[in-house]
């Protein structure tokens, strides 16, 4: 155990002479101290991501190649399909449970959009026993085989079954670090030159690749964050280059690689929004797009399974109207990650960019974003919705994508709009109807054009939710399932619709309401498909208080 025998006297001052993670592999108390980190004076790339702390693993991690993946399979490469339950081929070089990062070069998650990107290689993160079987908790849900994919650019490659593993041993022995307060002193922009075009994005914080660690009773907040200016005529946004004075930050808990950890008894704190000025280009037409907001988050989990969130609520909670206030980015985003769990937490955002795989939330309140990318099963349970004209949403620019079930038990939606105090007092008006289940697609998008979004390959089929159970649903509002989606882009190229065509819900199912929502909110005669959908309508059911 390190621990501070001063108590809460104990005062840090972090400035530009840190330069060196402090590597972690024990519990660790801070007993009451608080740390202020300077972010004013770090600029370098190797300071700038420099984290605090990092939990480190007691085992050395293993990349295992496409020569080596070759050797264990009798000299040829395998493949890994949904629905296979082993690995057996791996077996030989397993000593322990392992969390397995699995990658070929197909690409995936390529995002359409102002942010568009050309994606990232396939991965999938399973827990493996050392007999080579999978765990049930993370089942794989991509197709690792060899093939080929051409992109927007209608640029062709060919890519193998796979390309390499990580082997991330999780025999770590559990560790603990608690009751601490960190303050980050907001970083600044140094010129005006070294902003523009560009994203520098801070981790200054706790770094955790480590296994079996609970993190308790920490408290992070930021000092001096700039607020982004208006111009004179109230618009949006100010004059291009003059966005923001500030960087964003990439987690103050930065999590990846990791299995089984606990955050409990918290506080984290929600960032200035900053914004991108990006530059006319080739793809753009040769129009200066508008400035692009930029993620900013306080934790941020990636490539990791079971990981759970108890009593983790955002400082802006204790500001009036702070949690719907638009001037604070989204606190929390995730990537390729599973099992996350989210208990008596007060958060502004739930959100997921390269997808998440299987999440539980319960007694929980999320007040602007609660954002979908990914699939599995997503539970929530007494899970209230403040703000915004939908419960959950399921990403357009990458592809709405929800391969699973979704059910919602005795959750509510308040129905309030969202506000901008750079511009306005906090309204008090609410929005009229509210949708369950909307699939952020821009609607009005040409469906003929092969770059909307309509068309445009994310890397795997566009699906929606397969089955959403809806279980006793609060709102004052009207509500709908569905936001209004054009039957074309259900229908195959040979049928007359889209190239990417989407995967229709098959069911929806609806238990212990006393109002059965409509499906869409527009004509039936318009949106036929959405119409058609399995309903079923279960009536009161007795719910068991296990």
């Amino acid at each position: 155990l390190v621990t501070n025998r001063t108590g809460a006297n104990a005062h840090y001052y972090i400035g530009d002479k840190f330069i060196t993670q402090i590597p972690v592999k024990t519990d660790v108390d801070f007993n009451g101290a608080k740390f202020t980190v300077d972010d004013t004076v770090q600029n370098a790339y190797a300071t700038r991501k420099c984290g605090l702390f990092k939990l480190i693993r007691d085992n050395a991690d293993v990349r295992v190649n496409e020569r080596t993946i070759k050797e264990l399979n009798g000299g040829e490469l395998p493949e890994v399909r949904i629905g296979d339950t082993s690995l057996p081929w791996l077996a030989p070089i397993l000593t322990d449970k392992c969390l397995v990062e699995v990658v070929n070069q197909h690409y995936d998650f390529i995002r359409h959009g102002a942010n568009q990107s050309k994606g990232r290689y396939r991965t999938d993160m399973l827990i493996v026993y050392p007999d080579g079987t999978i765990s049930e908790d993370t089942p794989i849900y991509f197709d690792f085989v060899a093939g080929e994919q051409t992109n927007h650019l209608d640029e062709t490659r060919v890519y193998n079954s796979l390309y390499y593993l990580n082997l991330f041993n999780t025999n770590d022995k559990p560790i603990t670090m608690k009751n601490g307060t960190f303050v980050n002193i907001c970083c600044k922009v140094r010129a005006e030159t070294d902003f523009k075009n560009v994203f520098h994005e801070y981790r200054r914080g706790l770094e955790i690749f480590r296994s079996n660690v609970t993190i308790e009773n920490l408290k992070h907040y930021m000092q001096d964050e700039p607020v982004m200016r208006v111009a004179a005529d109230g618009a949006e946004f100010g004059n291009y280059g003059d966005c923001a004075e500030s960087y964003p930050y990439y987690g103050f808990f930065y999590i990846c690689n990791t299995h089984n950890l606990l955050i409990k008894d918290s506080v984290i704190t929600g960032h200035s929004t900053y914004y991108e000025d990006k530059p006319e280009t080739a793809t753009t037409g040769g129009v200066k797009p508008n400035p692009v907001p930029m993620g900013t988050y306080d934790f941020v989990v990636e490539y990791s399974s079971n990981v759970t969130f108890d009593n983790v609520v955002q400082a802006q909670v204790e500001e009036d109207g702070g949690m719907t206030d638009t001037k604070y980015w989204g606190v929390m985003s995730s990537n390729g990650s599973k099992n996350l769990n989210f208990y008596n937490c007060h958060i502004n955002r739930f959100d997921a960019h390269r997808g998440f795989w299987n999440a539980t939330l319960k007694d929980t309140t999320i007040s602007i974003w609660f954002h979908l990318v990914g699939g599995g099963k997503l539970y929530c349970e007494n899970v209230t919705k403040t703000a915004g004209d939908s419960y959950v949403t399921v990403r357009g620019d990458y592809g709405a994508l929800f391969n699973g079930d979704i059910e919602l038990v005795d959750c509510t939606h308040l129905a309030e709009k969202t506000y901008t105090s750079r511009t306005a007092t906090k309204p008090t008006s609410l929005y009229g109807s509210i949708v369950i289940y909307k699939s952020s697609f821009t609607t009005n998008a040409d469906i003929n054009d092969p770059n909307s979004y309509w068309n445009w390959d994310f890397g795997f089929p566009c699906e929606m939710a397969k089955t959403i159970t809806i279980d006793n649903f609060k709102c004052a509002k009207t509500l709908y399932v569905f936001n209004n989606l054009p039957d074309v882009i259900f229908k195959t190229v040979e049928e007359g619709g889209i190239k990417n065509t989407h995967i229709i819900t098959e069911k929806v199912i609806f238990r212990n309401m006393d109002t059965i929502p409509k499906m869409c909110s527009g004509k039936a005669t318009t949106y036929t498909k959405l119409n058609e959908i399995e309903v079923v309508n279960e009536g009161k059911v007795t719910k068991n208080d296990d």
